[in-house]
């Protein structure tokens, strides 16, 4: 078969068919190369949306939890004190009932 092509086209035209082939190959490589280069780009890009959005979720997160931990320490606080007071009055109670 090949023999009958290369008697067919003759050598000249034989060398061209093959460079032609080599170029289309070439082109189709850089072409994919191009689409996978601007893939990659917008694949850059989201993860760097994520990444931004990710670290702004974390910061709300750490200023919520600092909200909630500073409220149940004033929670605590006021139970502290109303523990103390109900002790206070139940002795003061205790007292007056004697």
């Amino acid at each position: 078969m090949t023999t009958l092509l290369i008697g067919l086209l003759g050598g000249g035209t034989l060398v061209q068919l093959i460079q032609l082939l080599i170029q289309r190959r070439s082109f189709g490589r850089k072409t994919d190369a191009e689409a996978l280069g601007g893939e990659v780009e917008a694949l850059e890009k989201a993860i760097a949306t994520l990444r931004n959005n990710l670290d702004a979720e974390v910061e709300r997160h750490d200023t919520e939890r600092r909200r909630f931990e500073s409220r149940i320490a004033e929670l605590e606080g006021q139970i502290a004190n109303l523990e103390e007071e109900n002790r206070r009055l139940r002795k003061l109670c205790n007292g007056l009932s004697q």
